[in-house]
């Protein structure tokens, strides 16, 4: 089971963020299913 704790409007640039953390956690579930998740996805533009 996946549970997520922010919720942003679809557009919003840190959109790309979400995508990438969700693949990080499904990728983690895939191995190992009761797997425990944290982390922070930031972009930055040089």
């Amino acid at each position: 089971m996946k549970t997520i704790a922010e919720f942003i409007l679809p557009g919003h640039p840190d959109k790309i963020c979400d995508r990438i953390a969700d693949l990080i956690v499904d990728a983690a579930c895939e191995r190992a299913p009761r797997s425990l998740v944290g982390g922070e996805v930031a972009l930055h533009r040089y």
